[in-house]
């Protein structure tokens, strides 16, 4: 896996259709506490000369926060709480992550970075067996060749998710007694970065054997498309890059 190189337009012109979001996080934010939010000064003492909000899973947040502090962005506030209801078409991962940026920069006035990130599990591929020699095969690979020819047309099925669905481990169970080893299962996350006037998007991707799925590989995706995010902005707004910052800079 790795960042793939994917520019998205600026501006709202980009995302037409508006997936439904939505945040009891957010919008319980009162006013006050969202003035007491745009009046947070950044953390000069630990060298932070600018604050962001964040809308990103709880375990993506210390991987954020670490690549933003190299640019002396601070995050002040993280929303993690935002759902999107089921659809008949799936929307897209950047049109979701762009809408949790949009409504929290509304609701806020502040700079957010968001993102998503889904689920893929390849389909199983029909392969033929009339010439494969059967009396050479161990019994486990027997039992494997009988599980695949006899797996339903379900278990054969690609499956996609636009989140990391709580239901996608028992579905990865199911599957495995049925799926050979190269079957796979691709993490895919886009990070948003929107301030009203600029929106800048980037991915990260990582694909994995079905029998290694955990939620926490998408950690790897997570982690190209902040990188890649970060510097985009930073070349756009003129970020310097500091590297590792150490307590006590000032």
């Amino acid at each position: 896996g790795g960042g793939e190189e994917e520019e998205e337009e600026e501006g709202e012109e980009k995302h037409q259709r508006k997936p439904l979001v939505a945040s009891s996080i957010m919008d319980g934010m009162t006013a006050e506490e969202v003035e007491a939010l745009k009046a947070t000064p950044p953390n000069s003492l630990e060298g932070y000369t600018s604050t962001v909000l964040s809308a990103v899973d709880l375990s993506s947040l210390p991987n954020l926060s670490g690549v933003l502090r190299s640019y002396a962005q601070q995050v002040v506030r993280n929303v993690d709480d935002f759902a999107v209801p089921a659809y008949d078409n799936s929307p897209s991962i950047s049109d979701v992550a762009y809408e949790k940026a949009r409504l929290l920069y509304e609701k806020t006035g502040m700079p957010v970075i968001s993102s998503q990130t889904s689920v893929t599990v390849s389909p199983l591929e029909q392969k033929s067996y009339k010439d494969l020699d059967f009396a050479g095969l161990s019994k486990d690979e027997m039992r494997r060749i009988q599980a695949e020819r006899n797996a339903p047309p379900r278990a054969q099925s690609s499956y996609y998710f636009p989140d990391l669905d709580p239901s996608i481990p028992a579905l990865i169970s199911a599957l495995l007694h049925s799926s050979p080893p190269d079957r796979t299962v691709t993490f895919t996350t886009c990070v948003t970065y929107h301030s009203g006037d600029l929106t800048l998007q980037d991915y990260g991707s990582v694909e994995v054997p079905v029998a290694f799925y955990k939620p926490e590989r998408a950690y790897v995706s997570v982690s190209h498309a902040i990188d890649a995010v970060a510097k985009k902005v930073g070349d756009q707004l003129g970020w310097q890059y500091l590297g590792g910052m150490t307590q006590g800079r000032s």
